[in-house]
């Protein structure tokens, strides 16, 4: 919420002026007497908690009252942003490797280390963050590769189906030319205007019939961009793996 005249708090001062100038003995309350009694009786009073809990109350609400006069005044806004997309963004697909590789645990992340998966979890999930007018798909590959999520605007599915990924559960070797080339076929028929493919892995090709420079000038062919994010360290690691 903004103020657009937020000078009118200023008339807020006016409040505990009068409040002084009374204590000073400038302003007394307007009152108006109005003796109630028989001929020759006692005058009618008005006194006790009631009447002290009445004059109280009505003083707090004309002292509310001229407050939300003041606010009123001062002219609040409330404002609300969205982002709305009018045209098609960037169509990311990613290509990840799920191959029992991927649960070496050599990714170093706060205090203790992380396997690649989770790793390459992370990553996808800040560029996902990042990138909110585009559209993403996810292709799992090990020796097979899949399509796990199509072409979609909907952040929320992609990555409920990117935490669903299985190391191991498609095989034991890495298809890269197989995964590119699924990823290619999913991005042809699309009218984004630019694609592009992410292919996420820690190792070679060592599986399918596809070799990846075979992937790779095709989906240059169809003006696709291909990015390789390579995942590990060197070395012996620890893998868990069952």
């Amino acid at each position: 919420m903004v103020f657009q005249n937020p000078a009118a708090f200023l008339f807020i001062l006016v409040v505990p002026l009068l409040f002084a100038l009374r204590k000073a003995g400038f302003f007394r309350k307007f009152s108006i007497p109005l003796t109630l009694s028989d001929w020759g009786g006692t005058a009618f009073s008005w006194r006790g908690r009631l009447a002290a809990f009445l004059s109280f109350f009505s003083g707090a609400l004309m002292l509310f009252g001229y407050i939300a006069l003041v606010v009123a005044f001062s002219d609040p806004v409330v404002r609300h942003h969205e982002k709305v997309f009018t045209s098609r963004g960037t169509e990311i697909l990613f290509v990840v490797d799920t191959s029992p590789s991927m649960a070496a645990r050599d990714i170093p992340y706060l205090n203790s280390t992380i396997n690649r998966l989770d790793a390459a979890r992370l990553g996808i999930k800040t560029l996902v963050e990042a990138e909110k007018g585009a559209t993403f798909a996810l292709v799992a590959m090990a020796s097979e590769a899949v399509s796990v999520v199509p072409p979609t605007c909907d952040h929320d599915v992609f990555l409920d189906r990117l935490d669903s990924l299985k190391i191991g559960a498609l095989g034991d070797g890495s298809a890269i030319g197989t995964g590119l080339c699924s990823a290619v076929y999913h991005l042809v028929a699309t009218s984004a205007p630019r694609k592009c493919i992410v292919l996420v892995t820690d190792g070679e090709n060592n599986a399918g019939s596809i070799h990846p420079e075979t992937a790779a000038a095709l989906a240059d062919e169809n003006g696709i961009s291909v990015y390789v994010l390579g995942i590990g360290t060197r070395g012996t690691v620890l893998v868990e793996y069952v």
